[in-house]
């Protein structure tokens, strides 16, 4: 009958959604799940109907949508805080990082972008930090890189892109680098040092991931300076050696963190990870700033340092480390060796030329590190290691 017209359909999202919302606080009491699941859809409902007003009907302004999505989100978060509702507080966060893309207009204004996933950002964090919900950081985490992920590619495909969006972009990787490294890992110590005030919660229906929440200060570690580092090298057109200042600039502070937390038990396995990393951003450091024998050399004495120092301090992170570094050196000499057997041919003068006697320090210094290895096994396989390599080194060179 021509009936349900646009602002009839609408207006059935909202009726919708505001019955579901009464029902949930109505039944919560006795069927406390049961609410869970009808408030959830009450606020699926409202962010709906949210997007069909604005992108299928066109029947409200981007203002009037824009203020209405907020107020979902609101809605949503004080659902959560009201009830302990973990769950309501995802769905909420959620839809805040959706709205930029549900209410997209064709138009982009990254600074407006950066600082409204800031703004969610830092509600976020402080949720998190005060009721220690680990799955709520978890889903912020995924849904604020990828939206600095579609900012990022933008940037990096335009011809001439604009120092306003850029400068802004990169302030928001930072902000999202210090909230999911560093908010998370004092969060943790504070967990350790007071649990009695700072004790993790239950997970609720999210309880099957208690193994990864568990970890969620160490895997954000390990992920969080990587993504903003990688999201870094799409915004700007920087020289390599700028690059490695950058991440020699990481290492350090990586390095200063493990330090400083070194001698606390409780959290050091934390320290171990910010240790690991110091190690691997100082080697992506010497990847950019080195090149040829120079960058294969320095990878070889690190590696030999990193056996030295796992041995006085007892530290298995530092000797995964060392090994993992050899056997990355030891492949590039497998390539040496194979891939530039005739010397003669190029003017190269045998034995002594600087790559051949690059290659005989790296061996000297593998087989330096076998020495330190507390483990026989790992030892034996150390020096066959360079015997063979050795042999390769004389049948290139002979």
């Amino acid at each position: 009958q021509g009936w349900l017209v646009p602002t009839v359909r609408v207006a059935f999202g909202l009726v919708l959604g505001t019955a579901l919302l009464a029902i949930g606080l109505r039944v919560y009491q006795d069927h406390r799940h049961f609410s869970q699941v009808v408030l959830g859809g009450s606020i699926a409902a409202y962010y709906t109907t949210g997007f069909a007003a604005f992108n299928l009907y066109a029947l409200v302004a981007y203002p009037v949508a824009f203020a209405f999505m907020v107020s979902v989100t609101v809605l949503a978060v004080l659902l959560a805080l009201r009830h302990d509702e973990v769950v309501l507080s995802i769905i909420g966060v959620s839809g805040a990082l959706a709205t930029p893309f549900l209410l997209y207009t064709g138009t982009e204004n990254v600074p407006a972008l950066v600082a409204y996933i800031c703004l969610v950002l830092t509600c976020t964090g402080a949720i998190y930090f005060y009721r220690g919900w680990r799955s709520l950081l978890l889903t912020a985490f995924a849904g604020v890189w990828i939206v600095f992920l579609v900012s990022a590619f933008g940037i990096s495909w335009a011809r001439e892109p604009v120092h306003s969006d850029q400068w802004a972009l990169q302030l928001g990787v930072v902000f999202g680098w210090l909230s999911f490294w560093a908010l998370p890992v004092f969060r943790e110590v504070l967990s350790v040092t007071n649990p009695d005030r700072w004790s993790w919660p239950s997970l609720g229906i999210f309880e099957v991931l208690r193994p990864l929440a568990s970890r969620h200060a160490h895997i954000l570690t390990v992920a969080t300076p990587l993504i903003a580092l990688g999201l870094s090298r799409l915004i700007w057109q920087l020289t390599d050696e700028s690059w490695g200042g950058i991440t020699l600039a990481l290492a350090a502070i990586c390095g200063i963190t493990a330090w400083v937390m070194r001698d606390r038990e409780a959290i050091r396995g934390l320290a171990r990870v910010h240790a690991l990393m110091a190690l691997l951003f100082l080697t992506l450091a010497f990847v950019e700033l080195l090149n040829g024998n120079a960058l294969f050399l320095t990878l070889a004495v690190e590696a030999a340092a990193l056996h030295l120092l796992s041995s006085r301090m007892s530290d298995r992170a530092l000797l995964v480390g060392g090994h993992l570094l050899f056997a990355l050196v030891g492949l590039w000499l497998v390539e040496r060796l194979t891939f530039n057997v005739d010397a003669g041919a190029r003017g190269v003068q045998t034995i002594f030329d600087t790559s051949a006697v690059t290659d005989l320090a790296v061996l000297s210094l593998a087989l330096g590190a076998s020495t330190v290895l507390r483990s026989r096994e790992a030892a034996f396989v150390y020096r066959i290691c360079v015997h063979a390599a050795f042999l390769g080194w004389l049948w290139r060179e002979l």
